[in-house]
């Protein structure tokens, strides 16, 4: 299996000295009785899927305000927080404050695509859709001097307020080799060191946790 970014030896370099420390304090505490190991483990976790999609919609309202439209599903995990910081970073020429962008969520009436909702996977897809649409509306708004045009300019000169951001997951995703399974099967991965120190009881075999420490590469935070 091949990834895009390979942190590992980052993360265990930052590891080393704990994983140091921990196995030598285990090996004071062994007894007859009882028995103190410390191990690592890797893990992680993929970023959308194969083929995958979304869409947002950004419009600009007679007021200066903008309007940003999503099915980007709220169960808790900050949809509507990361829209507005989406939002709000994208259009960022256009120094408008966080009151000033209206979320429109969740209304299949008026509302595209955006697609389901997983955190990480809403966060990048509907992210990045967030800058295409945020790049066009920028791009529709732009004077030739470099200032940006009103709504009733936008208007007047019969220029759309209303712009789509589409975004679909690299052409290499998806493709895995049925014998291997080798390939990129999501638009990128994140990754977790773990180190436990265990206490095992010799006698009745019960395994108790005593310290747990990880190391995460969670990529770039948008927020």
């Amino acid at each position: 299996m091949s990834y895009r970014n390979y942190p590992m030896r980052e993360m265990l370099d930052l590891m080393r000295p704990y994983y140091k420390q921990w196995k030598e304090e285990a090996k004071r505490k062994n007894s007859a009785d009882k028995k103190y190991g410390v191990g690592v483990s890797f893990g992680g976790y993929h970023v959308g899927k194969s083929h995958d999609s979304a869409e947002v919609a950004l419009e600009l309202n007679e007021d200066g305000s903008v309007s940003h439209y999503n099915t980007w599903e709220e169960m808790g995990q900050g949809a509507d927080i990361g829209t507005l910081a989406h939002t709000y970073r994208c259009l960022r020429e256009l120094n408008l404050r966080p009151e000033q962008i209206h979320l429109v969520q969740n209304d299949t009436g008026t509302c595209p695509n955006t697609g389901s909702a997983s955190s990480i996977r809403s966060h990048h897809m509907a992210g990045w859709a967030t800058k295409i649409a945020a790049d066009k509306l920028l791009d529709a708004m732009r004077k030739p001097d470099g200032s940006f045009r009103s709504y009733s300019e936008m208007i007047r000169e019969g220029i759309p307020t209303k712009y789509f951001g589409k975004y679909e997951s690299p052409s290499d995703v998806g493709h895995i080799d049925k014998n291997t399974g080798h390939g990129f099967d999501s638009v990128g991965q994140n990754f977790i060191l773990n180190l436990a120190e265990v206490e095992v009881d010799v006698k009745t075999g019960k395994a108790k946790v005593l310290r747990y420490r990880i190391v995460s590469d969670i990529g770039i935070v948008g927020n």
